[in-house]
């Protein structure tokens, strides 16, 4: 991703405690290394922890996705 986007920059905006999973939407920008082309939005990880501890990482293209990947919530 570097190659294509030099500098990149990921902020957690939202993370929701599932309990053995966490939820976050995150805050993707970067710039097109050669169009410079702004990117802007949102995506959204899933980490699975075992005791306490991340063990995996499901990256998501947008925040719905990841959201939907949850199963229905309260």
């Amino acid at each position: 991703m570097r190659e294509a986007f030099g500098d990149i920059t990921w902020e957690p905006r939202e993370i929701v405690d599932l309990g053995d999973r966490v939820l976050v939407r995150v805050h993707l920008s970067a710039k097109g290394q050669r169009t410079a082309l702004p990117i802007e939005e949102d995506i959204g990880h899933i980490y699975t922890l075992n005791e306490g501890k991340a063990v995996r990482l499901d990256i998501f293209r947008t925040w719905e996705e990841a959201r939907r990947a949850t199963g229905p919530r309260e």
